[in-house]
């Protein structure tokens, strides 16, 4: 999933948890990283709108984001030498040495844009129950994210060789078009596709193949 929607300012912290009023799960929300690369560059400027200046995000990984810069209302960094140039120059240079600051490494720094590296803590941040259910033919696991009631998913197992895999549908039963080996996997992806903060602390009630 590709998210390109430039989020208001917030007082937290880059990588702090958000308010619950602030952020709500729902399928496709943007992602948790990006939400936190938002925040800290809001505490440098708005992001672009309209024939405005600012930034804009992209994901590029799960645990790596773009941050596109738009100058004059240019999307691209000026071909010709001059004043333009330098001014883009400066909102890059601008850009990356606030990132650093807040201490997220830069993996790329490319004309138009900025890629920073948004790792995962080391202690979960949302909390999934994994649960077999329907008969045991079936092969099914539901998956419910604590203190959201409302969403949640199944995991459909199907047996393979050498291994099987897990599809993944959400509470509407849309479907993702990626399959996953471990059933760790799986829920990690359901809970990122509705903009669950990562890492994911998987608790299992009944038989999960392969958690992690």
């Amino acid at each position: 999933m590709q998210t390109t929607l430039p989020l208001p300012a917030a007082d937290a912290g880059a990588t702090a948890a958000e308010p619950a009023e602030e952020f709500q799960p729902a399928p496709g929300a943007v992602p948790w990283h990006v939400r936190a690369i938002a925040r800290t560059m809001s505490r440098l400027c708005p992001p672009a709108d309209a024939g405005v200046d600012g930034w804009w995000l992209t994901e590029e990984s799960r645990d790596a984001v773009a941050v596109h810069r738009v100058r004059g209302g240019e999307f691209q960094r000026p071909a010709a030498p001059g004043a333009e140039r330098e001014s883009w120059d400066g909102a890059l240079r601008a850009d990356r040495a606030h990132l650093a600051a807040h201490g997220f490494l830069i993996l790329f720094a490319e004309e138009d844009r900025t890629v920073v590296h948004v790792p995962a803590p080391d202690a979960p941040q949302t909390t999934a129950t994994a649960r077999r259910v329907g008969p045991p033919a079936a092969l099914t696991t539901r998956v419910d994210f604590e203190g959201f009631p409302g969403i949640g998913g199944m995991l459909l197992y199907h047996p393979g060789e050498p291994v099987g895999t897990y599809e993944v549908r959400n509470h509407l039963g849309q479907g993702a078009a990626e399959r996953f080996e471990a059933g760790g996997e799986a829920v990690t992806a359901l809970a990122h596709h509705y903009g669950l903060p990562l890492p994911v602390r998987i608790i299992p009630r009944g038989y999960l193949r392969r958690i992690t």
